[in-house]
């Protein structure tokens, strides 16, 4: 039985779409050329999503941190999770790979890893794959593990986004 959760082909390219729209704005925004946001600023991305793994898997500590008893906070963890898809779909995109291919990575991961346990192994996959099918594959994995649905995910992209956009207005 698969217990995974995976995207649909029309959520993997609303969220490419909707990435590309940040990352024009912000470009725009910042004055940041496409070279740049291309070479420039490659390591600056690596850095990020790394940052942002590394803030969801802590909000994950009921699945590592064995020596805390405190629940964790499910809002937080979606919270982190959407900031971990923002980076995703980043990378994906500077790849310039299309929404099927990562529709189809993401989705062949789900079948070949569907045992994969949801804990400190799968998060340390999340933190050290390079490969972001997997990582996608990975986040929606842990996510599901917490209960959370496809449309849980998209309302809380939607609120992000929102946020993000904002503060893009405020000159944060």
């Amino acid at each position: 039985m698969n217990t995974t959760l995976t995207f649909n082909r029309p959520t993997v390219n609303w969220l490419l779409k909707m990435q590309k729209k940040l990352d024009l704005e912000i470009k725009k925004k910042k004055d940041i050329t496409n070279k740049e946001w291309k070479e420039e600023f490659a390591a600056k991305h690596s850095l990020a999503i790394n940052i942002e793994v590394s803030e969801f898997i802590n909000e994950c500590h009921d699945l590592w941190k064995y020596w805390k008893s405190k629940p964790v906070n499910k809002e937080r963890i979606l919270d982190e999770a959407i900031d971990v898809l923002h980076f995703i779909m980043l990378h994906w995109i500077k790849q310039n790979g299309t929404g099927d291919a990562l529709y189809n990575a993401h989705r062949v991961y789900a079948r070949g890893f569907a045992d994969l346990p949801v804990d400190d192994v799968a998060l340390e996959q999340l933190q050290n794959h390079d490969d972001l099918g997997m990582k996608l594959m990975i986040l929606l994995k842990v996510l599901h593990h917490y209960g959370f649905t496809e449309q849980d995910i998209i309302e809380q992209y939607k609120r992000k986004n929102a946020i993000n956009f904002e503060r893009l207005e405020a000159g944060y």
